[in-house]
């Protein structure tokens, strides 16, 4: 036997699902924004210092909570960003494109990010136009990113770099131990940890080659 709905009960109903629906979104809307204020913006903010110069960390620090606003994508582009990073110093440029061709988000301001801040961006950013023909044919203003050099570091440059890894790795696996997680959530910051510890191995292996 079916039920028919009078109109009024009808909208009734109608209304009560609509509140429902609201009352979700609301509630996961403020689960993104605490989760960003408590792990993401950290996390990423103490992840950046591993791979920017010192001098660009208060920078760094104001574009990490520009974009991590719900306005600005909630910080899409800063994890792809240093996504971009971390694939490129653990397995190479080539990985590194190949991350920033597949984002969510617009990859020219991914670019963007990554050729200002990070400390192999200028070097990064050429390779990437220059691996992108078609690209550069059809944005013409990607020229600007050709031929530019970054700044040799320092050895003490990277051995502040080198700490500031370390740093970083301690801190997002403290701060993961000290939210409760979902099961999503904890597997995305693991995932990002063991990026960065292949990173550490990585410049480890270069250390000890350089010295030989």
């Amino acid at each position: 036997m079916s039920w028919m709905y009078s109109d009024e009960e009808y909208w009734k109903q109608l209304k009560r699902e609509q509140k429902e629906i609201k009352a979700s979104l609301k509630y996961w809307e403020k689960l993104e924004k605490q989760l960003l204020k408590q792990l993401w913006v950290p996390v990423w903010d103490k992840q950046g210092q591993a791979f920017i110069e010192p001098k660009k960390h208060a920078a760094w620090r104001r574009a990490v909570k520009w974009n991590a606003r719900p306005l600005n994508t909630n910080g899409q582009y800063i994890k792809d960003a240093l996504e971009v990073m971390r694939q490129t110093e653990a397995n190479g440029y080539e990985a590194g494109i190949k991350t920033l061709k597949y984002v969510d988000v617009n990859m020219f301001g991914i670019l963007d990010i990554v050729d200002k801040f990070y400390h192999h961006g200028h070097e990064f950013s050429d390779k990437f136009v220059r691996s992108n023909p078609d690209l550069l044919k059809e944005y013409p203003k990607l020229s600007k990113y050709l031929d530019v050099k970054d700044p040799e570091m320092t050895h003490e440059e990277m051995a502040r770099s080198n700490e500031a890894l370390h740093e970083a790795i301690e801190f997002t696996i403290a701060t993961r131990d000290s939210i409760k997680l979902s099961d999503v959530e904890t597997s995305k910051v693991n995932n990002e940890i063991s990026e960065l510890q292949a990173v550490k191995e990585v410049r480890k292996v270069n250390k000890t080659s350089t010295k030989r």
